[in-house]
């Protein structure tokens, strides 16, 4: 038998061939069979024991399951890639103990689980409690800048009232080769508690590339033709990572006949992509053209473009003193899309043509053009705005419809004076512009010395209620989300608010009877109410 051992490497089918020999006569035979070499183990997971957790959180709030793949130690006897997974995945909110899962797979399909339990403790009244995620990620912005986020929006902790710092100043400019941790801070009544965030950077953003058009070249009288470095031909998309391009066959290969010539493009956050094109190798002395790559213009402001001349950017191989012809011809006016555009030439009663696509598209962002306003709180002590009070004569140059957001559009008694707030406008074509304006707020008939618009507290009627009900909030303070658990921090329903709303109402339908939480989240707080469902 030629192989009798087998190794994790031989993996699959073997054939093995078995040789029969007389010793008498020296006379042989041999015959083959098919090894199949099967992987029944599974990988072992080394520190499962005592991985159990505790959590406190406040009461009618969420924890975000951190990562704990990185926690577990695997091993597999045939050392290859494994594949860790979690369910419930990372970031699922839980507000009651809940059993994990660790699962690791190896490249066989044999799997071994570790399950461990995250013990939800609900902390009543001023008890300080501060939970982070464990990681959190962020993007990069237009100018490649990863902004350290507001992290008092991410973290949960008791009560409502504890004020919270972090070491990374929101809105900051992240340094990638920094330290990654943030340290968040919670004080209450001279107590504090912190915890650490990791901040995973991540470029999200797909990677495009586009390829040089299929190349026509002669081939040498040796036969064989050294393959130029094309990578300078590559255009990528704009990326915030460090790009690597990698083309094969290598620079410097020698090749005898038509060749696809591959490239493969990656980033340091492990976004790729790839393109290739035809490396045609023709006899000596034929006339050929070779066109550019796919070419991408934008519009003017007219959303039109003048097809520029191309001819210049032709090569073209045995054509000395011949005339590059381009259809559609330069100058043309341009209104659609994407165009195919031909070059050809023509020499001794021999010709050749090549193409290539011209893409355009919108690069132009809307002008904002904005005015200063005068609003006036109404006898509720709140005032609200559009765009279109604001608007002095905005445009785009190519869409009729554009998203225009404003930072702040409900204004209350705390914004009276003059207040900034800026303006974004985002086309069709993702292109986006900002600008600011002032809006000045007044009480000119003395609505905010009212006491009742004045007033902190925030109440629901009726109460007990069959589920439906009405929430009621001082004037200068508005509603943005209501969230109801039942009495063991089981989430039940939410409800969204426009700034513009001015009735809060719910209907959460048929419950049980019993004591139900409500988290109200206003402009200005958090605030936890408890109501009773009864019939």
């Amino acid at each position: 038998v030629d192989k009798s051992i087998f190794y994790c490497e031989d993996l699959g089918e073997n054939e093995v061939t078995l040789t029969v020999t007389d010793p008498d006569t020296g006379l042989s035979d041999t015959c083959t069979a098919i090894i199949a070499v099967i992987d029944n183990t599974a990988p072992s997971i080394t520190n499962c024991a005592g991985s159990n957790r505790e959590i406190m959180i406040a009461e009618g709030s969420s924890w975000n399951l951190q990562d704990f793949r990185d926690d577990f130690a695997a091993i597999d006897n045939c050392n290859g890639e494994l594949q860790v997974t979690q369910n419930p995945e990372p970031g699922t909110p839980i507000n009651e103990t809940t059993d994990v899962t660790v699962r690791v797979s190896d490249e066989s399909g044999n799997t071994k689980s570790c399950i461990f339990t995250v013990k939800v403790i609900i902390v009543e009244g001023e008890e300080l409690v501060l939970n982070c995620p464990g990681e959190y990620e962020i993007v990069p912005n237009e100018n490649c800048e990863f902004i350290v986020p507001d992290l008092s929006e991410v973290v949960s902790y008791n009560p409502a009232e504890a004020s919270i710092e972090q070491s990374l100043e929101a809105g900051s400019i992240f340094n990638p080769n920094s330290d990654p941790y943030v340290t968040v801070t919670a004080t209450y009544e001279n107590k504090t508690e912190t915890c650490d965030i990791y901040l995973v950077l991540n470029n999200s953003e797909e990677l495009v590339i586009n390829c040089p058009a299929d190349k026509e070249t002669i081939l040498p009288d040796d036969e064989q033709y050294l393959i130029p470095d094309y990578r300078d031909e590559i255009n990528v998309s704009e990326n915030c990572g460090d790009i690597t391009i990698v083309q094969s066959p290598s620079p410097g290969s020698l090749v005898s006949e038509n060749t696809q010539i591959a490239f493969e493009v990656s980033d340091s956050f492990g976004n790729s992509s790839n393109c290739s094109f035809m490396l045609k190798l023709v006899p000596a002395g034929t006339l050929i053209i070779n066109c550019p790559a796919d070419i991408v213009l934008g519009w003017d402001e007219n959303c039109s473009v003048i097809l520029p001349d191309f001819t210049g950017e032709a090569e073209v191989v045995n054509g000395e003193g011949v005339v590059v012809i381009q259809e559609p011809s330069p100058g043309t006016l341009v209104t659609e899309g994407t165009l195919e555009v031909n070059l050809s030439v023509e020499k001794d009663g021999t010709s050749d043509s090549c193409s290539f696509m011209v893409s355009f598209q919108d690069e132009t962002a809307p002008q904002l053009l904005l005015k200063e306003v005068d609003i006036s709180l109404d006898s509720s002590g709140r005032a609200i705005i559009g765009f279109q009070d604001i608007d002095n004569g905005s445009i785009d140059n190519c869409d009729v419809e554009v998203k225009y957001e404003l930072s702040k559009s409900s204004f209350t008694c705390k914004n009276i004076g003059e207040n900034l707030i800026q303006v974004t406008a985002e086309d069709s074509a993702g292109n986006i512009s900002t600008s600011s304006t002032i809006i000045r707020v007044t009480d000119s008939n003395g609505y905010c010395e009212d006491p009742v618009i004045t007033t902190q507290y925030i109440f629901l009627y009726p109460n007990p209620n069959t589920g439906s009900f009405k929430i009621s909030t001082p004037a200068d303070e508005f509603i943005t989300r209501v969230e109801v658990f039942d009495h063991r921090g089981r989430f039940i329903a939410a409800k969204d608010y426009h700034d513009s709303t001015r009735e809060y109402g719910i209907d959460l339908g048929p419950l049980q009877e019993a004591v139900y939480i409500l988290k109200i989240v206003t402009n200005e707080r958090t605030v936890t109410k408890r109501f009773i469902f009864g019939h």
